[in-house]
């Protein structure tokens, strides 16, 4: 089943990669990643994609990441898919960037996770958004504050995040400003 999987993922046509993608949850729910072939070929294959050109891949395996946080916990998670997190932060296509934070909340609320975890891992690379050119950039920053307010401390929140938003809330671009009003 794995080597038919693979050999479907590297499809030059994005919908075949999407049809395996969209069945992977369905199998990664009955199958588990315990066994080494899961991991030793399903881990390095989502990795691989969730770096895919098409933003329609990208958006899939970033949906992927809540049950893979769940099965693999967050050590194991990390280390594999840490570069995929960091970049979905920032990514080209908007839908992309504002399901990021929704999935991102998702996975802080796991057991396991939690507030030590969505402030060691996801604070970064957010932070490094403030100073931006693009505004729908630095807009991540405000998406990610209301999105996690409640999941991170008070101290966070007071010392990192407000700070960006009042600068933003004085921003050059109106709907920057509004969001900031909002956040």
């Amino acid at each position: 089943v794995l080597s038919c999987l693979t050999v479907l993922a590297d499809d030059e046509l994005t919908n075949v990669r999407l049809a395996v993608l969209l069945q992977l949850g369905p199998f990664i729910r009955v199958t588990g990643l315990n066994g080494e072939a899961q991991e030793g070929v399903l881990l390095p294959l989502l990795v691989r994609l969730g770096d895919d050109k098409n933003w329609r891949i990208r958006h899939v395996i970033l949906h992927l990441m809540p049950q893979l946080s769940a099965e693999l916990g967050p050590n194991a998670f990390w280390k594999h898919f840490s570069s995929i997190v960091e970049k979905r932060a920032s990514d080209a296509c908007a839908l992309v960037r504002e399901d990021w934070v929704k999935v991102m909340a998702q996975i802080a609320s796991t057991p396991g996770y939690g507030q030590p975890w969505a402030e060691e891992t996801l604070l970064a690379p957010v932070l490094a958004l403030v100073d931006e050119k693009s505004y729908l950039m630095r807009a991540v920053v405000l998406q990610f504050t209301v999105g996690l307010a409640g999941m991170l401390s008070a101290t966070i929140l007071e010392t990192k995040l407000l700070p960006a938003a009042l600068e933003m809330a004085g921003d050059r671009v109106p709907n920057l400003r509004i969001m900031a009003v909002r956040a």
